[in-house]
């Protein structure tokens, strides 16, 4: 029994190319759950922290931490057409709805808070662009992200067809599930993937009053439709 375990990991290692650094999730764009042969495309600011919370106690990694810092087998991009039998699945949101949370979520109105992920009230991967300050009002915010080319963004802001975009092709979900119809839909992923008792909690959530419709004015609506006209198209959204 040992034996075989091992080499059953030496086959998802070697062959499949599986890795499980603390960070290789992040950087191949994807979660692999080998004993359901399935694999999830995550999309930040779109239900991903729940999700991964799903997908970690199915794995039984160690909770202890951020959820987006565990150990999560993913796969390296280049071999992941070798798992083209798995079940691939994602679940996007709103773009319009999705950029609102972005900003609530990483961008604070304190510019002496730095603290975790934060570095003088915002979010510290964003410091490098020079365009995203604390206290920023929403139609800034927009100027800022939509200055940026999709291509150079980073992920919380970078377009949901633009994180399935990779030097190696397009990858390419077998379901998009809906954020505005989270519990169905993950209901139905978990069927059919064959986790049978899951507990979907509500982590991350933005603090934020109110309809995402009402930070927008007509110029800033046509804005965010603009830059994030494939989302909207391909995931079939409308403000």
């Amino acid at each position: 029994m040992m034996f075989r375990e091992q080499m059953r990991k030496l086959y998802e290692r070697h062959w499949l190319g599986t890795l499980d650094g603390v960070f290789d999730h992040h950087l191949y764009r994807n979660i692999v759950l080998h004993g359901c042969r399935a694999v999830y495309f995550p999309f930040p600011k779109v239900a991903c922290s729940a999700v991964k919370k799903v997908i970690a106690r199915e794995l039984r990694l160690d909770l202890t931490g951020s959820i987006h810092e565990l150990r999560y087998p993913t796969i390296q991009l280049w071999k992941l057409k070798r798992c083209s039998s798995y079940f691939k699945f994602a679940f996007a949101r709103n773009p319009w709805d999705r950029l609102v949370s972005c900003y609530a979520n990483k961008i604070l109105k304190d510019p002496e808070y730095t603290q975790g992920e934060y570095e003088n009230g915002i979010f510290r991967l964003w410091k490098k662009y020079g365009v995203f300050r604390a206290g920023m009002s929403f139609e800034e915010f927009v100027h800022a992200v939509c200055s940026i080319p999709d291509s150079e963004s980073e992920a919380h802001f970078k377009s949901q067809c633009g994180m399935l975009r990779t030097r190696f092709g397009l990858l390419q979900p077998d379901y998009v599930g809906r954020f505005e119809n989270l519990a169905a839909d993950m209901e139905y992923v978990c069927r059919k993937i064959g986790i049978k008792e899951y507990q979907l909690d509500r982590v991350n959530t933005s603090n934020r009053g109110g309809s995402y419709r009402d930070y927008y004015s007509e110029k800033i609506r046509a804005l965010a439709a603009d830059r994030y006209a494939e989302d909207a198209v391909r995931f079939g959204y409308s403000f």
